[in-house]
């Protein structure tokens, strides 16, 4: 089986919010709403739909925030991410440790978004 190691971009949040937030957006809603939201946020709820699509085909999911595998029988909004900062070092390594059943390292699939402004 193979394994996926999700790592949602600026996710990480201290105890004075997010320590590197990333780049903020705005959200326009169809009604005309603007909403401020930040990178971090975004890639938590990408992450979030990822690993449900990963488990629905059998993929063994791990957070690079806490080390973490999501439970495979979880899904959706079920399967949240974690919200520690955690240093890149630290996520590389613990990626390096894990195994698929087939022996070979995990896919990292670093999640990062770009604007662009109208």
């Amino acid at each position: 089986m193979r394994a996926v190691v999700l790592d949602p971009g600026h996710g990480g949040v201290g105890p004075r919010g997010y320590v590197t937030p990333g780049k903020r957006y705005v959200f326009v809603a169809p009604d005309g709403t603007k909403t401020p939201i930040y990178e971090g946020e975004r890639m938590r709820v990408l992450a979030r739909f990822l690993a449900a699509e990963l488990l629905d085909r059998s993929v063994r999911v791990f957070s690079s925030l806490d080390g973490r595998q999501i439970p495979p029988n979880l899904s959706g909004a079920q399967a949240d991410f974690p919200y520690p900062d955690v240093g890149l070092s630290s996520r590389v390594a613990f990626a390096n440790s894990i195994r698929g059943s087939d022996g070979r390292r995990p896919l990292y699939l670093s999640l990062h978004s770009n604007a662009i402004s109208s």
